[in-house]
């Protein structure tokens, strides 16, 4: 028997309605693969925005001029960061799509090792300010019409 995990994924909550206090999101693209699909809706939990290592969170960028929501993954790096000129060795999170990215080569074959963007580093606090909350889950209110639609 060959070992069929795959790093990386997760395992959401499959909610038939819409738990008290959190609100829903439809994935708008692919940018979240193959953690939750385009077109799903996503369960937020709004009171968890404090950052957590490899976990997916709604955000809103401060600067993004449409103020248009996107899925992204946190992730905690140590290094050597500078704030007003002072260089220290701390953790700092990173930001960045959930689904890694292979690059193409001009006959459209995919080159190289995939890698995941993520922009930063940020400190926690800006990180609370703009994130909508942690995904805890999948809404799929007709799980029965779900079915027939796959089949």
């Amino acid at each position: 028997m060959t070992d069929a995990t795959q790093p990386g994924l997760r395992s959401f909550i499959v909610y038939d309605e819409l738990p008290a206090g959190c609100i829903a999101f439809e994935v708008p693209d692919s940018t979240s693969l193959p953690h939750v699909r385009p077109g799903e809706f996503v369960v937020i939990d709004p009171e968890d925005r404090d950052p957590a290592e490899g976990e997916l969170f709604a955000i809103t960028w401060k600067s993004s001029f449409d103020r248009k929501w996107q899925i992204v993954q946190m992730d905690l790096r140590a290094g050597r960061y500078g704030k007003n000129g002072v260089m220290r060795d701390e953790s700092l999170w990173f930001v960045g799509a959930p689904a890694p990215q292979r690059m193409m080569s001009l006959a459209g074959h995919y080159v190289g090792e995939a890698i995941r963007w993520a922009d930063g580093p940020y400190y926690d606090d800006y990180l609370r300010d703009i994130t909508h909350g942690k995904i805890i889950g999948i809404l799929e209110p007709d799980f029965r019409a779900a079915l027939k639609k796959a089949a």
